[in-house]
């Protein structure tokens, strides 16, 4: 890690974020070279398909993507899934 991003890393919350979004395909190179994969608990939502390449290239992990490039389709991809989780827990399917 770059000591900026060493710096970065240390003020952020020692708790696990739910989501994380990547708005382009640099954003996801910067993430894994500054901080390696997410967290397993943590699902990863793209803006779209070349976003979703780059970090298809960088993990396993399933992940979503966006149907749209907006920042209101990210956020409509998250709640989605939230909404699909929580009746799936609901009808006692975990996930």
């Amino acid at each position: 890690r770059s000591s900026a991003a060493s710096d970065v890393y240390k003020r952020q919350p020692q708790e696990q974020p739910d989501y994380l979004t990547f708005a382009s395909a640099g954003s996801v190179r910067a993430y894994f070279r500054a901080f390696g994969a997410p967290p397993e608990s943590c699902t990863c939502v793209c803006i779209g398909p070349v976003t979703a390449a780059a970090l298809q290239e960088r993990t396993p992990a399933p992940f979503l993507t966006a149907p749209d490039i907006s920042a209101a389709s990210i956020a409509s991809a998250i709640l989605h899934h939230k909404t699909s989780a929580f009746f799936r827990r609901k009808r006692g399917h975990e996930l």
